[in-house]
């Protein structure tokens, strides 16, 4: 292999007049990466982090709110139906929770992803939900509660069912924003200083919520460089991680929407995540279009499907743009300490 002087001599060959430099990004105002990286610039670096994944299965979510009036569970049916495998449920009161279990009362809970989301909640609705769900037998497989003056008490009945098979996991969860390596730093801290505050209870994860722009590269890096990041600081710990894409950039006609709704979930796919929610849809309501859903669906099974996505770990390891992109990032990232 020609050594990486050598190359870039035979670029600026081929291209004259030209500055390579010119083609080189500046991320975040602070991350240069390198358009023609070889295979110098990453001699040395860690690559194998990824080898700690047993799969690259992830799973397609949609997420739904539910309103006061809400009686329809269609919605909800046509999108297991055409392959959604994680459902989370938006509730911003807590009438509507005890209102809507009846309506979902046909959904095998137990054979899907869930997660449940409470803006609201009092100790007596609680209290009847898990009632419900134990006559049921269904699964909460990821509950977030909302931060006020009840939270121990929800918490406190969950620890008491922590051997029961009813809670797959109840979570702490933390939003990394759009990529900022302040932000990001930021959020960092404050997950480190809840864990070493609150070590974590038996079933109990981390989620990971992540909002997408439309770079491309940046977010398979960026992604890379923070499991990396978690890996090597909480070694102990299962994070789970989510991504979607940022709402600013729904406001899209149809066509230009599927494109960036596509390149990002190629993106999450590439990076390694346990989900991806469909763009476009948090929260979808129970009277939306079908054919919407269907189309912010088929666009994972196309990844998983035609292209295989789902069976290879970690397909950018190995990329030298990607390998010194994610370790730039990574190391940004450990400065905090």
């Amino acid at each position: 292999m020609s050594s990486k002087k050598e190359w870039l001599s035979q670029i600026s060959k081929e291209n004259p007049g030209k500055d390579l430099d010119q083609f080189n990004h500046t991320i975040d105002g602070q991350i240069k990466d390198l358009a023609f990286a070889h295979q110098e610039d990453i001699e040395g670096l860690d690559i194998g982090f990824s080898a700690k994944q047993e799969s690259n299965e992830w799973n397609i979510g949609i997420q739904f709110q539910i309103e006061q009036q809400d009686t329809s569970s269609e919605p909800i049916y046509y999108a297991l139906e055409h392959g959604a495998e994680h459902l989370e449920f938006f509730f911003k009161n807590s009438s509507q929770i005890t209102n809507y279990l009846d309506v979902i009362d046909q959904i095998h809970l137990n054979m899907i992803h869930t997660s449940w989301n409470f803006e609201q909640l009092e100790i007596q609705t609680w209290d009847e939900l898990i009632q419900k769900f134990e006559s049921r037998n269904a699964t909460l497989d990821q509950v977030y509660f909302p931060i006020n003056r009840n939270q121990n008490h929800f918490h406190q009945v969950m620890m008491q069912r922590k051997d029961n098979s009813m809670f797959q996991s109840f979570n702490r969860a933390y939003t990394f924003p759009l990529f900022n390596i302040l932000e990001w730093k930021l959020v960092l801290k404050n997950l480190s200083d809840d864990l070493n505050l609150y070590p974590l209870e038996k079933n109990e994860i981390v989620s990971i919520d992540m909002i997408l722009g439309n770079d491309f590269l940046t977010t398979i890096a960026s992604i890379r460089a923070l499991k990396k990041y978690l890996q090597s600081k909480f070694k102990s710990i299962h994070f789970r991680i989510q991504t979607r894409l940022d709402e600013r950039l729904w406001n899209q006609d149809h066509h230009t929407h599927l494109m960036i709704s596509s390149l990002s979930s190629l993106a999450s796919s590439i990076a390694g995540v346990s989900t991806i929610w469909c763009s476009g849809a948090r929260f979808l309501t129970l009277n939306a279009d079908p054919s919407k859903i269907r189309n912010l669906l088929h666009v994972q099974h196309i990844l998983k499907n035609e292209s295989f996505l789902n069976r290879v770990i970690d397909p950018g390891a190995g990329s030298y743009y990607f390998e010194d992109l994610t370790e730039k990032i990574f190391l940004k990232l450990y400065e905090l300490y």
